[in-house]
């Protein structure tokens, strides 16, 4: 899994901060307004009593995973690699973030078919029984596709990394990140055209 970068916190950087309270606000104004689903997602389910449609519970579950396994596709053989992210959630459209080595398998991957799909899931919990064919398992997860873009400009490099960062610790800090830093790591961004929700409740 890559891990996070090293940050400097003598940097000044207003409006990154700015762009942070936007997005939360935006986030927040999705929940008041009660955003419909249909809007975010196309794809049908056929488990309805599982599924998710509330746009809020959706956000709350990414928001509280920390974890994003991201499938790719190359030569019809799956890729599949568990990723720590960073996400938004702007005119009602969800974008995900993250950040890698320069070269690499899944790099390469990328660049040739940058198709992607993607899964988060928390609140996993085995359900027991008194019969091995009535366990179940208790879980909230998020699946979702869309198209993996780099980030060539520098200024949204950054943005990407403190939205990873961010995530990652729970703080508002804006983090700051060295010229050689910057130089040595690729941030890219899947840019979400549909995602699902699905959960299985414990049974009280």
């Amino acid at each position: 899994m890559d891990t996070l970068l090293t940050v400097y916190p003598e940097y000044d950087a207003n409006a990154l901060q700015q762009e942070r309270y936007k997005s939360q606000e935006l986030i927040k104004n999705s929940e008041s307004e009660n955003i419909s689903a249909e809007k975010c997602f196309t794809s049908k389910m056929k488990r309805k009593d599982k599924e998710i449609t509330n746009i809020h519970d959706k956000l709350n579950i990414i928001k509280k995973c920390k974890v994003c396994r991201i499938g790719l596709s190359e030569n019809n053989k799956p890729y599949i690699i568990p990723l720590n992210y960073g996400y938004d959630f702007e005119n009602n459209t969800l974008t995900l973030y993250f950040h890698s080595t320069i070269e690499g398998k899944k790099m390469n991957i990328i660049k040739n078919n940058n198709n992607a799909c993607f899964e988060v899931d928390c609140d996993n919990q085995l359900l027991e029984a008194k019969k091995a064919c009535n366990y179940s398992y208790a879980f909230k997860s998020i699946v979702g596709f869309g198209k993996i873009i780099f980030l060539e400009d520098t200024n949204e490099k950054i943005a990407g990394l403190n939205k990873i960062m961010q995530h990652q610790t729970g703080k508002e800090d804006v983090f700051i990140f060295s010229p050689e830093e910057m130089k040595n790591v690729v941030v890219y961004k899947m840019a979400v055209e549909e995602f699902t929700g699905k959960q299985k409740k414990i049974e009280k």
